[in-house]
């Protein structure tokens, strides 16, 4: 029998691996997959590996441990590392217990660390250390429930190229202290207003010169901190992609956005005349619930048709009949493509990175 190229073998797998259901990765199929042929167990252990950690129980990231120790090849797939701890109030994560930071050691393609966990800040300088010995080179990070390390974990993957911030349930410690020098926030960020002194931190008081791409949930622009760390920031005017989860800035905010490209907002705007950034080629309205439609959208499209770059417009299918219909006359008035998103996703959240 003539044996057929990897490259083949690992595309039927990769098919697998992109057409699971609601976007999830079908594990099943994939160890099934590793079982049937010599020629399916790499490709398959590739796409299985690729993200690891997620949802785990410490019994059974124990075990995962084991089985990257005993075959270190596994290590090598991995892309994607979660370490995802759901647990009470009373219970802090054990990095010396649970096998994370001697599993993390194993991982050395590693391109993304996602660290959702409540931490014994008295652990932080030997996890930083630890890490700091491993030689990782992360492109991606993700922070939730660990405030604490945002500034070593910054500090010692200078060359980020996006960080996303997120999920306090409990809120930031009112304390969070300014760094004596300031932190360099990666070309893309995410930062949730749902922990306003964390993101008036690094809007105000961290380097943002290199921020290109900036996406920030649950904003208040009729709160005066909020409007207050936008106003204060220097990353506006280097800004070419925005990504708002509430309504579009006030005019002054629009104002500063000189090289802005992509603009993405997920709630309706008023009935007053707005006038958007002349440099944007893609307007997104995008919302996860029908708004209030009595609301004409007649502002928004005459704003866009002063747009002389504009190329595409956006929309979620959430919006009613009627809002769509004026959009789509709108944009075929001044022959600029319209397209209904299938889903409901709001911002951005890492769309250059597969992180499913």
């Amino acid at each position: 029998m003539v044996a057929l190229p990897y490259d083949v073998h690992f595309e039927v797998i990769d098919w697998v691996y992109r057409n699971s259901q609601h976007g999830n990765i079908d594990r099943r199929t994939l160890r099934a997959c590793s079982l049937v042929c010599k020629g399916w167990t790499t490709p398959a252990q590739r796409l299985l590996f690729r993200r690891i950690g997620a949802g785990l129980s410490l019994a059974k990231r124990g075990l995962l441990l084991t089985a990257v120790r005993q075959n270190p090849l596994l290590g090598t797939h991995a892309r994607f590392f979660d370490i995802l701890l759901f647990i009470g109030a009373e219970s802090v994560w054990a990095p010396e217990t649970d096998g994370s930071l001697a599993l993390l050691a194993l991982l050395p393609n590693l391109n993304g660390l996602y660290l959702h966990a409540s931490i014994d800040p008295s652990s932080i300088v030997s996890i930083v250390e630890r890490m700091r010995g491993m030689n990782l080179r992360l492109q991606h990070l993700k922070i939730g429930n660990t405030p604490e390390l945002i500034s070593p974990l910054l500090r010692l993957w200078p060359d980020l190229q996006s960080v996303d911030i997120f999920n306090y349930p409990s809120g930031p410690p009112s304390d969070l202290p300014e760094p004596p020098i300031p932190l360099k926030v990666p070309r893309s960020a995410a930062i949730h207003w749902g922990c306003p002194l964390t993101a008036r931190w690094l809007l105000e008081a961290a380097d943002t010169s290199a921020l290109r791409e900036l996406e920030v949930s649950y904003v208040r622009w009729d709160d005066p901190l909020c409007l207050g760390a936008f106003n204060k920031t220097r990353a506006l005017e280097n800004l070419t992609s925005l990504f708002i989860g509430g309504a579009l800035p006030p005019q002054a905010v629009l104002n500063r956005l000189v090289r802005l490209e992509t603009l993405v907002f997920a709630k309706r705007p008023g009935e007053a005349a707005v006038v958007l950034p002349r440099t944007l080629r893609h307007v997104g309205y995008h919302v996860t619930v029908a708004d209030d439609w009595l609301v004409p959208l007649r502002c928004l499209v005459d704003a866009l048709k002063a747009l002389p770059s504009l190329g595409l417009v956006t929309a979620t299918r959430e919006l009613s009949p009627t809002d769509l219909a004026e959009l789509t006359r709108g944009c075929q008035e001044i022959c600029v493509e319209f397209v209904v998103l299938s889903d409901a996703r709001m911002f951005r959240r890492m769309q250059n990175v597969d992180w499913i």
